[in-house]
C-alpha cells in the first residue's frame, strides 16, 4: 500500500509529509496533484524542492517509487 501526499484544496503541509514518513515510510509515499481539479504545477514543485526531504527521499517521492510499483506491477 502506498499513499499519496496530495494538495487538498492547494495546502501543502511539511507536518503531514513529516507524519506520513514517520508512519509508513519514505518508499509508500507518492507526490501527486489533483488536476484538473488544483493544477499549480510551480506551487507543487517549490513545495517539494523546499521540504525537508534529503535528495534521496526527494526523488522517491518524486518519482522513483512510482517507477518502482509501475515495474512490480509487469511482473
Amino acid at each position: 500500500m502506498s499513499l499519496a501526499i496530495k494538495s487538498a484544496i492547494s495546502i501543502f503541509s511539511q507536518t503531514y509529509l513529516e507524519w506520513a514518513k514517520q508512519v509508513i515510510g519514505i518508499d509508500r509515499i507518492l507526490f501527486a496533484m489533483d488536476y484538473p481539479y488544483v493544477f499549480e504545477p510551480d506551487v507543487a514543485r517549490s513545495y517539494l524542492e523546499n521540504s525537508s526531504l534529503n535528495s534521496e527521499e526527494r526523488e522517491k517521492v518524486a518519482h522513483c517509487n512510482w517507477e518502482r510499483l509501475m515495474a512490480a506491477r509487469k511482473h
